[in-house]
């Protein structure tokens, strides 16, 4: 029985001197893995198909719109209120998003081609479906970890703009391009 415990014995310690070497019969220094760092957190991405928030402008007051307000142009013009009403998040084709509104399942879109009356690039809701114009569709871009902007295709932004037609109750919401003296109108904060 002896010699077999010494052949096990030999075989265990040649396995153990072969596993601990490389190919060129160095002995490998062991290393640490490097401390992976976590991705930064990206509001964007936790805005999902599907998903319902609220947008409040820097003034503190909400997006939304008005129905019957007597501003010339589309009936439902976007405007900043005493309340947000709530967004639905649409995913688009090509990371982009859509914002519907509650009302008859209409999104934001930005006036390409709208009522002259209209204020140029003003955002009204008027298409039921994304896919009807590209006017509808936004990226999104990460302000902070509680504040994006969203950029139309054109390039500009969503802004709370500075006009406030009185029959509007709160400000008229454009499409303008990007202000980096003054950014804040640009910035829109989420809440669930």
């Amino acid at each position: 029985m002896q010699p077999a415990y010494a052949l096990l014995g030999f075989l265990a310690s040649a396995i153990a001197s072969v596993t601990a070497t490389n190919a060129c019969g160095d002995t490998p220094t062991p290393t640490t893995p490097a401390p992976t760092t976590p991705a930064p957190f990206s509001l964007c991405k936790t805005l999902t198909d599907g998903k319902v928030i609220f947008l409040k402008a820097d003034n503190g007051r909400g997006l939304g719109y008005c129905g019957g307000c007597g501003v010339d142009g589309y009936p439902y013009p976007a405007r900043t209120g005493e309340w947000a009403q709530p967004v639905h998040i649409r995913i688009v084709p090509g990371g982009k998003m859509a914002l519907q509104s509650e009302y008859g399942s209409q999104y934001w879109s930005r006036c390409a081609d709208c009522n002259p009356a209209n204020k140029p690039n003003q955002v009204v809701l008027r298409y039921n479906s994304f896919d009807a114009s590209n006017t509808t569709h936004w990226f999104c871009e990460d302000v902070s970890e509680t504040q994006v902007r969203f950029k139309d295709m054109d390039g500009q932004y969503l802004t709370r703009d500075a006009e406030n037609p009185p029959a509007l109750y709160g400000n008229l919401i454009t499409s303008l391009p990007w202000n980096a003296a003054a950014p804040e109108p640009q910035k829109w904060t989420v809440s669930a």
